[in-house]
């Protein structure tokens, strides 16, 4: 009778365990599941970060949720399906018309929601993760990706810039012949009495002709 209860009480004891191990796995799935149905996109904006390249944000309540994604053609187009992610945008369709994206139209149900991108032409995307936000990038295969890059290697690499010296020609203009200027300088004579001749002053008395002048002078001077 005691052995038959002890194996009573041991089965029990397995069911027991058993259920708690479920009972806690099914709670597991059930956080699991209502955390990814607490995501919701609430914004979504556009925006060309270069000529070859657009960048579409989508603005989440939480953790962002990575798509399942694929492109269609004819037209082109990128749809994307979130799961477990609730659609909190105000409008089901929004026209953008920048760089490659022209507009997204949003579908919903209960446990997905679906945003299908209207392109200019396919291209390659990829994703990112910022914070609340999921980035997709948009590249135009058929043109160029400019990145800064190239001109950095190409400013610290003496050796891949090479600087051609350009010789501009001097050509010769034609002048008119200058006549010379002559200049004249006047030469001023000064006469100097030499060091050595003596001045002879002549008495008027000696001279009666002389000193007639000088009187007929003095007379008129008084008259």
């Amino acid at each position: 009778m005691t052995v038959r209860n002890n194996k009573v009480m041991m089965m029990s004891n397995r069911m027991s365990s058993a259920f708690a191990i479920s009972a806690l796995a099914v709670s597991m799935v059930a956080v699991t599941n209502s955390a990814h149905a607490a995501q919701r996109i609430d914004n979504v904006s556009v925006v060309q970060t270069a000529p070859a390249v657009t960048q579409m944000r989508l603005g989440f309540t939480g953790l962002p949720v990575l798509p399942a994604a694929y492109q269609l053609d004819d037209p082109s187009r990128l749809v994307l399906d979130f799961e477990q992610v609730q659609n909190g945008l105000a409008s089901r369709f929004n026209e953008y018309n920048i760089g490659a994206i022209n507009e997204v139209t949003t579908l919903s149900s209960d446990s997905t929601t679906r945003l299908i991108v209207g392109l200019k032409e396919s291209g390659n995307y990829t994703t990112a993760i910022e914070g609340n936000d999921l980035l997709l990038t948009i590249t135009d295969p058929n043109r160029p990706v400019i990145t800064s890059d190239p001109i950095q290697d190409v400013l610290n690499n003496n050796n891949s810039m090479t600087t051609t010296a350009v010789v501009t020609p001097i050509v010769e203009s034609s002048t008119v012949p200058v006549a010379p200027v002559r200049t004249t300088s006047k030469v001023v004579v000064k006469n100097e009495v030499p060091a050595d001749t003596m001045v002879v002053r002549v008495n008027p008395l000696l001279n009666p002709q002389l000193a007639a002048s000088q009187v007929s002078s003095s007379i008129a001077m008084m008259g």
